[in-house]
């Protein structure tokens, strides 16, 4: 699927997936090439698809030596951004739900957001946040095909015989940022059922070590499967059956697997006793002892 510019100044009105999105005059060349992304669709026609929500929000004025001599910089509100203590890159990340979705909710570190991007608007410097926030220099993640991926592997995981599944077998409880909430169901073939949930937060993590600088430690350049996934391994004495004798009552007996545990709301177990963590804008504190995450109230 190709991808192209726009021209610098241009109006009208246009329809992604069934929803018109207006398109106002650009003010200005940032304005041009970040509120709007070019692609095409599978007749090779072009469909216009908003990228960025940073709307204007006032002007920088740079003056020269005369006070006649002066430029008006465009100022963004930056309010649609996420900031994220937990990571360290020094771009935006947007997240969309597909290529053609008209919403995109962006990220960025803490760092970034305090010691650059303010700290440039509150100098009058325009210039790295209009930088920043163009289309293409937003990194931009559509969920829709890893949510698929993952999909697909659950449905093969899922398709065994129950027998299969429970001797000897595992679940993948959590798949980065996928948490799988599987809860016995016997409607299901494999017997159990799973309602995805998914959280972000967790995903723009892994974004951040993937573009972070690799360890100096040569055996610390990998994350621990752990750290990323979890999974729940299925005892194979799920079934158990014992021949009585003739004077002896029937003993076959059957077990219920356990139900996998979730975690609710983060989808996997703290670290340590007291981890705080972010989800939803709501801080969660892990309780070790009743292993439960516990809401903070602010």
């Amino acid at each position: 699927m190709a991808e192209g510019k726009l021209p610098l100044s241009f109006d009208g009105n246009f329809v992604v997936d069934s929803t018109p999105i207006s398109i106002q005059p650009a003010q200005s060349i940032n304005t041009s090439i970040s509120d709007i992304r070019l692609v095409d669709d599978d007749n090779g026609e072009p469909i216009y698809i908003k990228v960025s929500n940073f709307s204007e929000n006032g002007a920088i004025r740079i003056t020269g030596d005369y006070p006649q001599n002066y430029v008006d910089f465009p100022k963004y509100d930056l309010s649609p951004l996420n900031i994220l203590s937990s990571v360290n890159f020094k771009f935006i990340l947007g997240i969309k739900e597909s290529v053609l979705s008209a919403e995109t909710t962006y990220y960025t570190s803490k760092t970034f957001y305090e010691n650059e991007l303010i700290n440039s608007y509150q100098n009058n410097q325009p210039y790295l946040v209009n930088a920043t926030i163009k289309q293409e220099k937003i990194v931009i993640i559509y969920l829709e095909q890893y949510k698929k991926k993952i999909e697909s592997l659950r449905e093969i995981e899922l398709s065994l015989p129950i027998q299969e599944i429970f001797d000897g077998g595992l679940l993948i409880e959590k798949n980065l940022f996928m948490n799988s909430n599987y809860q016995l169901d016997s409607t299901q073939q494999s017997g159990v059922k799973s309602t995805p949930t998914y959280n972000i937060d967790e995903l723009v993590n892994y974004v951040d070590w993937v573009v972070s600088k690799p360890s100096t430690d040569y055996d610390n350049r990998l994350l621990d499967a752990r750290e990323i996934g979890k999974w729940n391994e299925i005892s194979n004495e799920t079934v158990t059956t014992t021949t009585p004798s003739p004077t002896e009552p029937s003993t076959n007996t059957t077990t219920t697997p356990p139900v996998p545990k979730t975690y609710p709301p983060i989808g996997r177990a703290g670290s340590s006793d007291g981890e705080e963590v972010l989800f939803d804008g709501d801080l969660y504190l892990w309780d070790d002892f009743d292993e439960i995450w516990i809401f903070q109230e602010r």
